[in-house]
């Protein structure tokens, strides 16, 4: 697929295609400006996240800023709870045969691996963020990069995109346009066989860097086009009135089976507050709660100057002791001095203090702060703040209580992925022609190495593709290890499964096997423990060597070196290694072979090096080694 010739798109000409787009965009940028005032919204949902201060101070220097945005509060504390873990695919094998059931488990693993390793959760988390800042929709978009000769995802800015309006919530968008930057370098590199045009619609004659590198702003649209009877994807690049060019669906095998049902613009939305009659959400949390915010920051302002002016007050003056000018200068400053026309201080100066608010202010205050946290369903439980009221029992039922309202949103988040994932898998088997390796290590924190193609797909063609419904939810890791220990107490759990939930072993399986031994058969647990043997450098040395690589020779070979090697001989792995690759296990034995017998010339060596012992101090040294009798064996002479 990496050199992949360009096919465009010849049922339309370049012009009819353009004007068929064009009329499209302006119809559902009509509709959703104009309409439904999606941009200025957008603005003011920004202007809110942000907590842009309100131009309402009519003298700065007596009215206190009081800004306590509730609404940025609980956007930071949903989004790492709707996105702390990746949503997990769940598939549906093609047939009940063994192949097909290893398939599909295989599948699941590939297909999160390989989002993972496009930084999805952090991409999702911009998503999910989007649609909560008030932007009514988050947008991912699954793309094939031919310089990387890979699926790649994107986290897509919502207002660089435009969704066609005839489409309702969950069938296929009818229209969609995309704003891209590209230099003028990768226009010509997306278009080679269009390079003049490009070249004479910028007005590049010389083609100098820095004319190649500016940043031209196109369009990608994908639209519907019916031709003799049959629907069609299409997509194309267009700038201002020109199209560079214009291709069917790429990621779509026309002329053999598909993973997806049908073709799909591969873009993943997640909505929300929704009617269903598009794309775009009816409205948004943010919006709900602007004008409580405001009300609640007033009061809060409010507040802040009554406890100021209440402290140091405001200060009078009798007429004639000071003129106007003076006085818009003065400021409570123990820097500051004031001359007043008057011989009698007491009498020209005084102090206007505030009286206490009543206290219908400040329930007022706490009522609008609830009614925003009511809003979003985000009590100070959920935040993480601590509660002085509540018991820890009424705590956690009130936080069971916040996580049950974001049940809807848990719930839009899995519908998204499960499109995600099905666009992904379908570009996976239009463009992974050559196997890709899939190596991490499984949750028993062993090695696993999975391999996937486009041959191995299309054997398994008519599964189905899911998600694991509120996969994507943190764990409670202290609420399930509580509860293991308690079973594990009433011998109600296995020791082994327990192992694994507390995750405090790298591998809980070799903890158990020991702890096993050594309750059954203590002394072959001891030798157990005299019998393992491992050297970090043999064990380096040795994986380069089964890695087809020549290891560094080494100056001075130990003996747990030696040993490690020997042992390794000895263990299944080198068996397994015979069986699946013997070319692996021959090198493997070869080396080892001369590690053996360099450790055997150096050990002749020393013992050649020995100095030379004459015949008599040999004898006083074997006379030296005989055991002496001790004092009550010696006789007295008679």
């Amino acid at each position: 697929m990496k050199n992949q010739k360009t096919i465009y798109y010849t049922k339309l000409e370049d012009d009819v295609f353009h004007t068929l787009v064009k009329r499209r965009r302006t119809e559902a940028e009509t509709h959703w400006n104009k309409d439904k005032r999606l941009e200025s919204v957008r603005e003011d949902n920004l202007k809110q996240y942000i907590g842009a201060i309100e131009d309402s101070l009519i003298d700065e220097r007596y009215q206190e800023v009081f800004a306590d945005n509730r609404q940025f509060t609980s956007v930071r504390t949903i989004v790492p709870f709707l996105s702390a873990r990746v949503t997990a695919p769940e598939v549906t094998p093609a047939n009940s045969n063994d192949l097909s059931l290893q398939f599909a488990e295989d599948f699941e693993d590939v297909m999160q691996k390989h989002a993972e390793r496009q930084y999805a959760r952090a991409k999702i988390r911009l998503a999910i963020q989007d649609l909560l800042k008030g932007k009514r929709v988050g947008i991912l978009m699954w793309r094939y990069d031919r310089a990387k000769n890979n699926v790649v995802l994107e986290h897509i800015k919502p207002e660089t995109v435009v969704i066609g309006k005839r489409s309702k919530l969950h069938e296929e968008p009818d229209f969609l346009s995309r704003t891209i930057e590209r230099s003028v370098d990768d226009l010509i590199g997306m278009f080679p066989d269009k390079e003049a045009k490009i070249k004479e619609l910028f007005g590049i004659t010389r083609g100098t860097k820095s004319q190649m590198e500016e940043i031209k702003e196109i369009t990608e649209d994908w639209i519907w086009i019916t031709e003799d009877g049959k629907r069609e994807l299409v997509v194309g690049w267009s700038y201002q009135e020109v199209c560079f060019g214009k291709i069917a669906d790429p990621n779509w095998d026309e002329d053999g089976k598909n993973v997806a049902e049908e073709q799909m613009i591969p873009f993943v939305f997640v909505n929300f507050l929704n009617d269903g009659e598009g794309y775009i959400d009816e409205t948004s949390f943010m919006e709900q709660g602007k004008y409580l915010q405001s009300n609640y920051n007033k009061r809060g302002q409010t507040i802040e100057e009554n406890a100021k002016y209440g402290g140091t007050g405001v200060p009078i003056f009798a007429k004639g002791a000071i003129n106007q000018a003076d006085v818009a200068k003065l400021r409570f400053s123990p820097i500051q001095r004031v001359l007043l026309d008057t011989n009698d201080v007491k009498k020209a100066f005084t102090v206007w203090q505030a009286d206490a608010l009543p206290s219908y202010i400040f329930q007022d205050k706490y009522d609008l702060r609830n009614s925003i946290d009511n809003i979003w369903g985000t009590p100070n439980i959920l935040r993480g703040e601590q509660s002085d009221k509540n018991t820890l029992g009424q705590d956690v039922l009130v936080r069971n209580q916040a996580e049950g309202r974001l049940s809807d949103l848990i719930d839009s988040v899995d519908d998204a992925m499960q499109r995600f994932y099905i666009i992904e898998a379908q570009m996976m088997y239009r463009y992974f022609d050559e196997q890709k390796f899939y190596n991490y290590k499984g949750d028993d924190g062993k090695f696993v190495s999975l391999a996937i193609s486009q041959d191995e797909i299309k054997k398994n063609i008519g599964l189905a593709i899911g998600v694991k419904s509120g996969s994507s939810l943190p764990i409670d890791r202290a609420q399930r290890r509580a509860t293991v220990m308690e079973l594990l107490k009433l011998n109600r759990v296995g020791t082994l499964t327990a192992y694994k939930e507390l995750g405090v072993f790298d591998d809980p399986e070799a903890v158990y096997k020991e702890y096993i031994l050594e309750q059954t058969q203590p002394e072959a647990s001891l030798e157990e423990v005299d019998r393992q043997v491992f050297d970090r450098e043999a064990n380096q040395d040795l994986q380069m060597i089964i890695g087809g690589k020549e290891p560094q020779e080494r100056e001075d070979i130990k003996d747990e070196y030696v040993a490690y090697l020997n042992e390794w001989l000895l263990t299944d792995k080198y068996k397994i290694l015979q069986e699946k690759s013997p070319e692996k296990a021959a090198r493997v034995s070869a080396f080892i072979d001369s590690i053996v017998a360099k450790a055997k010339r150096k050990a002749d060596k020393l013992a050649m090096q020995q100095p030379e012992v004459s015949p008599e101090e040999m004898a006083a040294q074997q006379i030296q080694q005989q055991p002496q009798p001790s004092q009550a064996q010696v006789l007295p002479v008679q």
